[in-house]
């Protein structure tokens, strides 16, 4: 079975590992939310086990690529299995997330592709999301 972690630290980074069973498919450096004027994490996504129950959509907006013309965003649905407006996508180079989880490795075209073969295997991907509390 497939699966992401997401695990974050007080400025909304960490690591966004894709598994399979007990091995890493891939590892990207990724982020939530934005840092407020306080220097306070705000907006990012909250702890839990999030799915992914869709394939990744190509998008032309602007805050969801790295490599012009290669966007693409993949909705993520609540813990309590309802739709939400949390995505995975490219980072954009924007300042900060509305709690998407924003890929910052320029290999995210790839990482699109790794969750369309995993769309494939498998109908619902588990997202488990944790911050780091220190």
């Amino acid at each position: 079975m497939r699966y992401l972690e997401f695990c974050y630290n007080s400025l909304g980074r960490g690591p966004l590992t894709l598994w399979e069973d007990a091995s890493v498919v891939e590892r990207l450096r990724c982020r939530t939310g934005s840092i407020n004027s306080c220097g306070e994490l705000v907006n990012a996504i909250q702890p839990g086990v999030w799915t992914g129950r869709e394939r990744p959509v190509e998008t032309d907006e602007k805050a969801m690529y790295i490599i012009e013309g290669n966007g693409w965003k993949w909705r993520l649905w609540k813990p309590n299995g309802e739709w939400s407006h949390y995505l995975v996508h490219p980072d954009g180079h924007l300042p900060g997330s509305d709690g998407c989880l924003a890929i910052q490795d320029t290999d995210a075209l790839g990482f699109k592709e790794m969750l369309h073969e995993t769309m494939h295997i498998q109908a619902i991907v588990p997202v488990f999301i944790y911050k780091i509390l220190a």
